[in-house]
């Protein structure tokens, strides 16, 4: 799923669901859906942690995002990371910054 602005609702309900089935679920473009950010650190803290019995253990949650600095330090600290960078000698173009 991708994220924008008004899919914060969509998402939750999208998590919950894979969450208790064992699916995995793909949001993309979380730096665009920036108003859901707390939101989605509310429901990775509520699988760690209270939610753990309902959790089926075959559900993975992966996120991507541009570089940006209201993303969820908390969902930061609890994830697997993984980055790409450009090749040496690339410009990253100026609307990258968030």
């Amino acid at each position: 799923m991708s994220l924008h602005p008004n899919t914060g609702p969509a998402a939750k309900n999208l998590i919950e669901t894979c969450a208790r089935n064992g699916d995995w679920v793909l949001l993309q473009n979380c730096h665009l859906a920036k108003s859901w950010m707390p939101e989605l650190e509310r429901i990775v803290d509520n699988l760690g942690e209270r939610d753990k019995d309902k959790l089926n253990p075959n559900f993975r949650l992966w996120l991507t995002s541009m570089p940006c600095e209201y993303f969820p330090v908390g969902v930061l600290q609890t994830g697997v990371k993984i980055t790409t960078e450009p090749p040496n000698g690339m410009v990253a173009p100026r609307d990258w910054v968030c």
